[in-house]
């Protein structure tokens, strides 16, 4: 009884490796997929961002401009980005691909920033300043738009760009590394076929095709050596 797909899979490492090279391609594909289309978010969003910044300037009634002339150097961030890398599956000890994720400190929008005394003298940390109180307290709707607009890009999109883009690379590798084990054990699947046929050939050229009924059964027995190069030996 002839063994079956899966059967042949498991004992073929060609068929085990061409496997996980199709597996590792889809994997592949669905994450640029995903990369597309936070790309798409991110443009629409920053365009989005850049509007609103626009009409903020142009409904401004103090004639104040909203941009980097205006920006409080005393502000700091209140959002951090933190890099962790993970596991590789293979257990060899290696780091896989980085995750990003990002980290919010609480804002305080009473205008009150940096560290405060404790009673007993110790210095403890509190909110940081909302940056868009350093364009004053009753801000545009539109300047507070754009600012979601920033948030959703820093908290979101950016990240999941970021550890997308790390896990194709960790993918692009564990592909090319697939492929070169896959074309050694063609290479050696090539050389035993090879050993194979010149056994064939020798045999027949002892005995002048005798043991094979036609150029048909010869070409099968043979396998990859064509029935005419026996005959033209």
């Amino acid at each position: 009884m002839p063994a079956t797909i899966d059967e042949q899979s498991d004992t073929n490492p060609i068929a085990k490796l061409s496997e996980e090279i199709d597996s590792l391609l889809a994997k592949y594909l669905e994450l640029l997929n995903k990369y597309t289309s936070q790309r798409t978010a991110l443009s629409e969003t920053f365009s989005s961002l850049s509007q609103n910044i626009a009409r903020a300037n142009f409904h401004s009634k103090s004639g104040q401009q909203y941009g980097s002339d205006s920006y409080d150097q005393r502000m700091q961030a209140i959002r951090t980005v933190a890099v962790t890398r993970l596991k590789s599956e293979s257990g060899t000890g290696t780091e896989g691909a980085a995750v990003y994720t990002v980290s919010t400190v609480a804002a305080d929008t009473n205008g009150s920033d940096g560290e405060k005394e404790s009673q007993n003298g110790d210095a403890k940390k509190v909110a940081k300043k909302d940056p868009i109180l350093m364009f004053g307290i009753f801000s545009p709707p539109e300047l507070k738009a754009a600012q979601t607009n920033a948030i959703g890009m820093a908290e979101d999109i950016i990240p999941q760009l970021l550890t997308i883009d790390e896990e194709m690379k960790d993918l692009e590798i564990k592909i090319r590394r697939a492929k070169k084990y896959c074309a050694k054990e063609q290479a050696k699947e090539d050389a035993l076929e090879l050993a194979r046929a010149k056994v064939f050939i020798k045999t027949a050229l002892r005995n002048d095709l005798d043991e094979f009924d036609t150029a048909e059964h010869a070409r099968l027995m043979i396998g990859k050596v064509e029935p005419s190069a026996l005959v033209n030996k």
